[in-house]
């Protein structure tokens, strides 16, 4: 599926390595709406601390975009190896799941994109298109935007989305996955 970079496939090895050779990838057939996405299970890795058990799973689309948004999701997992945290999320409505997983996300393309890039697409192919946004929403992006500067080096990149979250009223947790590992 990854066809036109070498460097990504050897960015899908890798973290096929590094998971234990446990990276599902799936490509159902989607509502064309319905975005990419990732997900791990940090619960049962806290308990066994075994990269194996974090169970990554990629959904991607099938559409003109897969090896892009493969490689995209790729890279949201890649942040794991270079010590990047991830958060526990705990929510009582949607609205918030939402908000949260909206500032994970996009903070998380920061220090991915110039990755994309180097592995040789376009940055105009790091996103699909998207609906558009909520004033609620474009100022959400106007904070990640401040943050910019903070969110490349994995400690303060934690510091900055947890603040964030925080300022929100989001009850979460930072997950320092790579440093569990050592």
């Amino acid at each position: 599926m990854i066809e036109r970079s070498s460097k990504a496939r050897m960015l899908a090895f890798s973290l096929w390595q590094f998971f234990g050779r446990k990276v599902v990838c799936r490509r159902p057939s989607l509502d064309p709406d319905h975005p990419n996405s990732f997900h791990i299970e940090i619960d049962g890795f806290l308990t066994s601390r075994q990269t194996r058990d974090l169970q990554p799973e990629v959904v991607i689309r099938r559409n003109v975009r897969q090896e892009v948004g493969l490689v995209h999701e790729l890279l949201h997992l890649n942040l794991i190896p270079l010590g990047f945290p991830f958060f526990r999320v705990w929510a009582d409505d949607d609205a918030t799941w939402n908000l949260a997983g909206d500032i994970i996300n996009n903070c998380q393309h920061v220090p991915m994109l110039p990755i994309f890039v180097s592995l040789g697409y376009s940055e105009s192919e790091f996103l699909g298109p998207s609906r558009g946004h909520s004033e609620f929403e474009l100022r959400v992006f106007e904070d990640i935007n401040k943050l910019k500067p903070s969110l490349f080096i994995p400690e303060e990149h934690g510091r900055a989305v947890s603040a964030c979250l925080k300022g929100r009223s989001v009850k979460h947790e930072v997950v320092w996955i790579s440093q569990m590992l050592r």
